[in-house]
């Protein structure tokens, strides 16, 4: 990534669907803000989860997304589970709920000019 330029990146999940999501950069660590939120929500990533990226040019990341049993998850948002799996929605929906107070509350903490979501 070095000599591009920009504050968007384009993350790809399984499946092909594309997140735009802008970062910023403070010393030399790297935190992603707007479209962060919407991405996590629309990928049904939850505690415990972790991210792969691949960079794959042109400001573009593949994103492979892992539960905490370490198998890549299969994008709910892209079509990939089937129909016949019974997703506990609500489960989910409270997962999401409980990880973006927790995300929240960190940068109640932090106090303002903070920014939260990930470093890499």
């Amino acid at each position: 990534m070095k000599g591009e330029k920009g504050n968007c990146v384009n993350l790809v999940v399984s499946g092909g669907q594309k997140w735009r999501v802008g970062f910023v950069v403070k010393r030399k660590d790297w935190f992603f803000n707007k479209g962060w939120k919407a991405f996590l929500k629309g990928n049904a990533v939850s505690s415990f989860d972790f991210l792969v990226f691949r960079y794959l040019g042109s400001m573009a990341f593949h994103v492979t997304i892992f539960g905490p049993n370490g198998c890549a998850k299969l994008s709910a948002s892209s079509g990939d589970l089937p129909k016949a799996v019974g997703v506990d929605t609500e489960k989910r929906r409270q997962n999401r709920q409980n990880l973006f107070k927790r995300v929240q509350m960190g940068s109640e903490k932090r106090g303002p000019g903070r920014h939260h979501g990930m470093s890499f």
